[in-house]
């Protein structure tokens, strides 16, 4: 992601002249007197930690007064406890009111943001969704492909799931998930800049080939789980596991990535409790409908998608009630996998969509499982042979 500023600290000060970029990709900035802070004030009357500014989502500033000696204040207003918003052109006095000798005045000046239109080339429309639309970019300079993910904040709550959506993908780092290029604001929408997959969804695949051959979705559905058990690591669930949102970097050799966080969540306690209208409710684990959950709701979408790799068939038919009627009798839905399907892919995807959870085979237990470790083992010799697997070669 570029380095682009949101606002700038200019003193009025001539003994403490400074103008200073504040950063998107910096949380907060400390004000004080140590030598760890961000801004340094060498002054008697700046306490150690005095202030910190930080931004909140994507279009709040605050500032939060540290338990100074002297006191922060904003437009003449002392700053006494919790954080105060800055608007552009705020006043910010350190050590007491702008008319005293002692103050350091201090002006916060919103910097005007970037048009993605002058940075990127806007194209055909790749998908679509409930959070907004998808499209294919070209940045103007390197001529490189992106995905650019369009989403409209018209209120606090939408606001509050756009955020949460960029925190977590600017926050994880793996070859199996889409990388966070860029974020642009722009008059009531946000632009989500992506890694752009050149072959596709594994949607695309699948119906392409009505079904893949079973060691080519196991490779992919490999690499989906590696990205799942880091993310569990990071106490994130996904909670929208299906082929739409497992995208192809390239299919020689195979490399896939998993996409769309617009549902994800991360999880403070051993479960949370349950949102109505969570996910697709082909790919919906069943006590998602129930009162808690935890992370075997991934492991339930990695069933269900693999089913639907191996066959181009969900493994549930809809029906007008919410949670549909479920072809979730392992007695039921092994007759619809092809006849040469191994005995170790027909124990994965059962062992994956046992109704109760606390049952149902973790992601961890899903990367040992042996339809998976045979992949991992192969991918590991055509590493130190320099051969990788292709798709359907």
């Amino acid at each position: 992601m570029s380095n682009q500023p949101y606002g700038k600290l200019v003193s009025r000060n001539p003994r403490f002249a400074f103008e200073i970029d504040l950063f998107v990709e910096q949380a907060e900035y400390t004000i004080g007197r140590a030598p760890t802070s961000d801004i340094i004030l060498d002054s008697p009357f700046i306490s150690r930690a005095h202030c910190r500014i930080s931004r909140v989502g994507l279009q709040q500033v605050q500032i939060q007064d540290l338990n100074s000696a002297n006191g922060t204040f904003v437009n003449d207003e002392f700053v006494s406890g919790g954080n105060v918003q800055l608007y552009d052109g705020a006043i910010i006095s350190l050590a007491g009111p702008p008319s005293t000798d002692r103050a350091i005045a201090i002006i916060f000046s919103e910097v005007a943001p970037r048009s993605i239109y002058a940075v990127y080339s806007l194209g055909r429309k790749l998908g679509s969704g409930g959070f907004g639309e998808v499209l294919k970019a070209q940045h103007r300079e390197t001529g490189r492909y992106h995905a650019v993910k369009i989403l409209k904040h018209s209120h606090p709550a939408s606001m509050k799931e756009i955020a949460r959506e960029i925190d977590i993908i600017s926050s994880v780092n793996h070859p199996n998930i889409v990388h966070l290029d860029d974020i642009f604001e722009d008059r009531g929408y946000i632009y989500i800049v992506m890694e752009f997959a050149p072959e596709g969804s594994l949607r695309d695949l699948i119906t392409e080939y009505n079904g893949l051959r079973e060691q080519d979705a196991r490779t992919i559905i490999t690499q989906t789980c590696l990205a799942l058990e880091f993310l569990h690591s990071r106490n994130v669930v996904h909670r929208d596991i299906k082929p739409e949102n497992i995208l192809l970097m390239s299919k020689a050799p195979i490399h896939a990535k998993l996409s769309d966080f617009g549902l994800s969540k991360v999880i403070t306690g051993e479960t949370m409790h349950r949102t109505l209208c969570i996910g697709t409710p082909y790919f919906m684990a069943p006590e998602i409908l129930g009162d808690r959950y935890d992370y075997k709701v991934d492991s339930w979408g990695i069933g269900i998608t693999t089913f639907d790799a191996l066959t181009n068939l969900d493994a549930c038919i809809s029906s007008s009630s919410m949670s549909g009627t479920r072809l979730t009798s392992w007695e039921i839905i092994r007759h619809y996998l092809p006849d040469h399907t191994s005995s170790h892919a027909n124990d994965f995807i059962r062992s994956l969509l046992i109704l109760n959870p606390v049952d149902r085979m973790s992601i961890a237990c899903a990367l040992s499982h042996p339809w998976l470790a045979v992949v991992r083992i192969s991918e590991t010799v055509a590493k130190e042979s320099g051969t990788d697997r292709n798709l359907m070669a």
